[in-house]
Parts: structure tokens; C-alpha cells; sequence
């Protein structure tokens, strides 16, 4: 390749340092320093000239944020948004940085409770009877394959790759495959999940989301079906990464493979990870009625995802052992002429996850 071709090539990458980060990352660099030089001079302060005065006019900063009742993520953004634009001050602001890990050990970040397997059979089954047998499926890979939320919803029908023996889900742009530049595979070994990856790859195209739904609306159907099922609000989909990643190392035993599976760059942060699930787990979870709407939706997973999405409507399902039913719902496509179609039992195990 000449020096001319390389040139070309090059012209639609970008500059090499706005490629240490993603776009929306940047963007959220660029804010909180926006945001940190209208605070001198809301402050009436003088702009910092050397390196010492930057790190005084940030602990400054930081002791505001905490009196004010700010985030901690407003002073990591900013610390890391002035090294990133500001490249001679990366790892010289030691008592900024400091002051940002006092204040993670006194207030500890709440994380999103893992959600164990019973909620969500419950919480998938749920997405099915409202007629989203894709997003219910998603909800079941999310938990077996350790998915950030981004990944579970920014999954393409392409992303899964079937053979005869093995199911992988390639990942695009994870924040380990881009400190690495690599694409990461996640192999999927429930045979459930397996056969409805199989079918999901039979009725789709492979350019298609396999959520079949925009973030908003699953959160949105998320929400509904947490009240449906009188789960408590705060089990967000983040959950289903922390509860997968706790059931895999109670079945593993191994922090190790653990952290491969969740893509971890080091133990140290899967061993801190899966301890506080396991001791919010071991914590009494309000879960009802959750056993009930798992048992029944669950069984129509594998022979809903085999119709094309655009005839998906609404399942229901009275008992165990009685035929399926689909009717149209709206904005889910109408069936075909002929009104309901009655689909026959689906004899498919329940995945074991």
C-alpha cells in the first residue's frame, strides 16, 4: 500500500486522539469541561496557568459538587475530560483524584440488584404475552450471555452466529473490544436458547434489531411488566448482567472463568462484582406471583420467535398444555385473513439458564 493509499484510507478515521474514545464519550467530556470553566466563572476564580493550580481549582470543585448534592460522576467526567483535551495534565492531578476516591468510599455508587432466574422467566415470559417474543428472548440471552444493556438492545440479527454444533454472539464495540480492537464472541450454550437463536435466524433479516424495539419502548414495557408482576421498580435491566454473572460463578465456582464470560479486565473487579450480589442475593426479594407467569409464557417462546415479526400479536395462553392463541395487537402488524391462528403446543423444555 503507497503513501497515497494510506491517506486515503485514513481520511474518514479521524484524528488519532478522538479515537482513544467513543463519540459519545468525547461528547461527554466536552460537557463537563464546559461545565467546570462556567463554574470559575460563576465563581469569579482565575483560570488555572500551570498544573498545581488545576488541581487546587479542582479539589475546590469537587468539595462544591459534594456540598451542592452533585453526582460523582459529574467530577470523573471532568477529571477525565481536562486529561483527555488537556493531554500535560493525565495523571499529574493527584489531589483531585484523591478527593474523587475519598468520596467513592464514603458514598459507594447504588447498583441495580441482580435479578435472579425465577424473575427473569417471569419478566421475559411477560414480554411474550404482550405479544414481544424477541425482546423476551433477548431478556434470556442477556442473562445467560452476561450483556451490558447497550449490547442486549444494540443486538443485530447478523451479530448471531449458528452452526451445527455451536451458537456465538458477536459483539461490536464493547468497551473491552475497543481497548483491545477486537470483536468479542460469547458462546451460548443453553440448548433452548440455542434452537431460538435458530429460529430467530430463520424469520429475520439479519440486518434487523432482534430486540424488535427501540430502547425507550423496552424500558417502557419493562416497566409495566415489573408492575404486572409486583417486582419493585428498582430491578432495572442492568440486573440481568449482574444476576447472570453471580448464577455463573455459583455454578462455576471460579472467579476466573467468570470474568472471561463477563469480559472483565482483571479478577479483582469480578471478585468485587459477584461478592456484593451474592450478599444483596442473600437479602429477602419481594417476589410474589413471579413462578406463574413464567410457567405458562414460556412455553410459546421457540414457536412465536419462528413467525415472522411482522404477524407477532399477542399471546395468550390460559393453562399449561392448551394451544397457543395470537391475536393481533396494535402497532404489532395484523395477521393474515381469517382473523386468530391457533398454533399448536410447543413440547421445547424451559431453558435452563
Amino acid at each position: 500500500m503507497t503513501k497515497s493509499d494510506r491517506c486515503k484510507a485514513r481520511l474518514g478515521k479521524g484524528r488519532l486522539r478522538d479515537r482513544a474514545v467513543t463519540p459519545r464519550t468525547r461528547q461527554l467530556y466536552w460537557q463537563h469541561v464546559q461545565f467546570f470553566f462556567r463554574w470559575l466563572h460563576r465563581e469569579q476564580r482565575p483560570l488555572p496557568l500551570s498544573v498545581w493550580q488545576f488541581d487546587e481549582q479542582l479539589c475546590d470543585f469537587a468539595e462544591a459538587l459534594w456540598e451542592e448534592g452533585d453526582s460523582r460522576r459529574t467530577l470523573s467526567y471532568t477529571l477525565s475530560g481536562l486529561s483527555f483535551h488537556v493531554q500535560s495534565l493525565t495523571g499529574r492531578l493527584s489531589a483531585s483524584w484523591k478527593l474523587h476516591k475519598i468520596w467513592e468510599r464514603t458514598e459507594p455508587a447504588v447498583r441495580t440488584p441482580p435479578l435472579t432466574m425465577a424473575m427473569v422467566r417471569a419478566i421475559s415470559g411477560e414480554f411474550l404475552r404482550r405479544g414481544h417474543p424477541r425482546a423476551a428472548f433477548c431478556i434470556l440471552v442477556g442473562y445467560h450471555c452476561l450483556l451490558r444493556t447497550g449490547e442486549l438492545l444494540g443486538l443485530l440479527v447478523g451479530d448471531i452466529r449458528c452452526t451445527a454444533c455451536t451458537t456465538q454472539i458477536l459483539l461490536r464495540n464493547t468497551k473491552s473490544g475497543q481497548r483491545l480492537n477486537i470483536q468479542e464472541l460469547v458462546p451460548v450454550s443453553d440448548v433452548f436458547l440455542r434452537q431460538c437463536a435458530q429460529e430467530v435466524l430463520r424469520s429475520s433479516h439479519h440486518g434487523e434489531i432482534v430486540c424488535g424495539m427501540s430502547s425507550y419502548k423496552f424500558r417502557q414495557v419493562w416497566g409495566d411488566a415489573l408492575y404486572r408482576l409486583k417486582i419493585e421498580a428498582r430491578f432495572l435491566p442492568y440486573g440481568l448482567r449482574r444476576g447472570g454473572a453471580t448464577a455463573f460463578f455459583q455454578r462455576t465456582g471460579s472467579f476466573s472463568l467468570t470474568s472471561d464470560r463477563g469480559r472483565w479486565r482483571n479478577e479483582r473487579t469480578t471478585r468485587c462484582y459477584v461478592t456484593s450480589a451474592l450478599l444483596e442475593l442473600s437479602q429477602s426479594y419481594d417476589t410474589l406471583p413471579v413462578i406463574l407467569s413464567s410457567g405458562q409464557c414460556l412455553h410459546g417462546l421457540l414457536k412465536a420467535l419462528a413467525v415472522p415479526a411482522r404477524k407477532v400479536g399477542h399471546l395468550v395462553e390460559a393453562k399449561p398444555g392448551r394451544a397457543l392463541v395470537l391475536r393481533p395487537t396494535q402497532g404489532e402488524g395484523r395477521l393474515p385473513r381469517g382473523g386468530s391462528a391457533n398454533m399448536r403446543r410447543c413440547t421445547a423444555a424451559l431453558p435452563l439458564l
